[in-house]
């Protein structure tokens, strides 16, 4: 359905007008203040309950009305002094009337009054959530599992790095630990037999000097000679233990005992730095591994949002969404600086073709345009079967002037 006629009675700034566009395009032509978006604004107004002012009434006047005919059926509300509230009543041509005529125009017109310059003007996230609401994706799970892995992968990525400065030249050969004790108690029993030997040779010496001066005295002590003859011989009897002590025992080699303790403790502080060396590399495998299966989780995720967005059915030919979530079309940012105004308008009425039912209609503001690609946008209504309203600012206007398209 289009708009084949209205009429409009004392509303607003209009007194008395009527437009018979029969399904045609319509331009509301007129300087800033002659009444273009009271006339646009009443039309789709009362199809869709939007945006009505409070007080509809021209001032100084008794009672108003405005009257959409849509072919199928027509819409009028009407509205007075006393009660500025509009009443709508939805009735077919043969004047048979809907009871619920506000459910009624929801359920056939759809939305026939999607803004189209509120939708450009808007950040690019939310272009995109307002397409996304359209299409009926929803990127709340996938966009929040994703979020989630990537700041996983983040801080596994910052692990890896880690891992991977510590473990350049790291000395991972396998080395078997000494047993200290065991040197330990050779080096204690060296040292207790090394004692021995030392004190024996030492009590040898002593002896030695002892005889030499014993044999020195002997003449001089004749009646002591007996005497000193029996110490001899106990002196002779220990020596020859000392002797066979002597034979039956060696001096240990210390020295070599001590490096053989200072090298196992070396040998074990290596095995210990190996063994750590050997958990740190595989921390670091262990790392990476995870670091590879978020990779492929980011991966899967962005292949079912990518599904998604592949399998909607999007209202503008050409249109997507990127990785970032924000929208493009033809490959191009979705934004004013990277798409020219006509086919930005063009878009925003395929948005609004898109959210259609049973009526073909809407509105844009043609000012922005130049004859050309004025031109472009009607031609594609045309081929599209949508009934334009176009808004166009003339300052050599004389009033509201209301055109219907050849």
């Amino acid at each position: 359905m289009k708009v084949e006629n209205i009429k409009i009675v004392n509303f607003k700034a209009i007194e008395n007008l009527e437009v018979n566009p029969q399904g045609k395009n319509v331009y509301v032509v007129g300087k800033n203040g002659a009444g273009k978006t009271s006339f646009i604004g009443g039309v789709f107004g009362i199809l869709t309950g939007q945006d009505l002012p409070v007080e509809p009434l021209r001032q100084g006047e008794e009672k108003g009305e405005i009257e959409v005919d849509l072919g199928e059926i027509i819409v009028r509300a009407t509205y007075t002094a006393e009660n500025q509230k509009m009443n709508l009543q939805v009735s077919t041509p043969n004047g048979a009337k809907f009871s619920s005529p506000r459910k009624m125009l929801n359920e056939k017109l759809g939305v026939v009054d999607f803004n189209i310059a509120e939708f450009l003007a808007l950040a690019p996230a939310k272009k995109s959530e307002q397409i996304q609401r359209i299409c009926g994706l929803d990127f709340a799970d996938v966009d929040s599992r994703y979020t989630a892995a990537f700041n996983e992968r983040t801080y596994i990525n910052r692990k890896v790095k880690e891992l991977e400065a510590q473990s350049e030249g790291l000395d991972v050969a396998d080395v078997k630990p000494v047993d200290t004790a065991a040197v330990h108690e050779s080096l204690r029993v060296a040292r207790v037999q090394n004692s021995a030997i030392e004190g024996v040779q030492t009590r040898i010496e002593t002896r030695k000097n002892r005889r030499t001066s014993i044999d020195t005295e002997i003449e001089k002590l004749t009646k002591q000679i007996q005497v000193l003859k029996d110490e001899k011989r106990e002196l002779d009897g220990m020596d020859k233990q000392a002797a066979t002590f002597l034979k039956q025992n060696k001096v240990t080699d210390v020295q070599s005992l001590e490096k053989q303790l200072a090298e196992a403790s070396e040998i074990n502080v290596r095995v210990q730095t190996v063994e750590a060396n050997k958990r740190k590399l595989a921390e670091f495998d262990s790392a990476k591994e995870e670091q590879g299966k978020l990779n492929a989780s980011l991966a899967d995720i962005a292949n079912e949002k990518a599904a998604m967005i592949k399998a909607a059915k999007m209202p503008v030919e050409g249109m997507t969404f990127s990785e970032s979530g924000s929208l493009l079309l033809n490959g191009l940012p979705f934004e004013s600086a990277q798409i020219n105004t006509a086919s930005q308008i063009i878009a925003g009425l395929q948005i609004c073709s898109a959210l259609h039912k049973d009526v073909k209609i809407a509105r844009f503001d043609g000012s922005l345009l130049d004859n050309d690609n004025l031109k472009v946008v009607e031609d594609w209504a045309e081929k599209a079967g949508v009934q334009l309203f176009i808004e166009i600012v003339s300052r050599d206007a004389q009033g509201l002037q209301v055109d219907i398209s050849e």
